[in-house]
């Protein structure tokens, strides 16, 4: 059975607008996946996560012990079962990377899932979310360009750094012998 992995990166959208949009999209993949399968007359029915990354946020989470807070350590999780995530949306919170000293705290990254089939299908709901969270922050060590982790999952960086390699360098037409072609070009 095929399981498709998806992370969103959506900055600077309320609540209600990432049910919205993240809804729609959702939406767009599995019609997708129904026109496939019309098309090759193959029964198609992928397990999809869908998340939603957020890593602009104002939330911060702190660590006591005895009476001093300090800033938690790279792999926290907050999960959606502490109460300080929304009641309407399966959320957590991930810190994926130390705090720089002297910096202040360390920032975590909200992931809201819309949809999760992909790890319950093989996980109970409480252990999917765990499970999800985990590979989230494995991913999060993944990208090339950086020595340490980042806030959110290299897929996802490596999305962003694309699409502005694309828009600031890709100008003009395509090359002739590319155009017409269902092949990917990038630069």
């Amino acid at each position: 059975m095929a399981q498709v992995i998806n992370w969103c990166c959506i900055i600077g959208l309320s609540e209600m607008q990432v049910e919205k949009i993240g809804g729609d999209e959702l939406r767009e993949i599995k019609s997708e996946f129904e026109r496939l399968a019309k098309k090759y007359n193959k029964k198609v029915n992928p397990q999809i996560t869908y998340t939603i990354v957020q890593k602009r946020i104002s939330n911060r989470f702190f660590l006591k012990q005895n009476s001093q807070f300090f800033s938690p350590f790279p792999g926290t999780y907050i999960s959606s079962r502490c109460g300080v995530t929304s009641e309407m949306l399966t959320e957590f919170y991930l810190v994926p990377s130390a705090a720089h000293p002297n910096q202040g705290t360390a920032t975590p990254t909200r992931f809201t899932v819309l949809q999760n089939n992909a790890f319950e299908s093989l996980f109970s709901e409480q252990a999917a979310e765990k499970k999800l969270a985990s590979f989230s922050f494995q991913l999060c060590f993944m990208y090339f360009n950086w020595p340490g982790s980042i806030r959110i999952p290299a897929p996802l960086q490596y999305a962003a750094k694309l699409s502005k390699l694309c828009t600031e360098f890709a100008t003009g037409l395509v090359h002739r012998n590319l155009q017409g072609k269902n092949w990917l070009y990038f630069l």
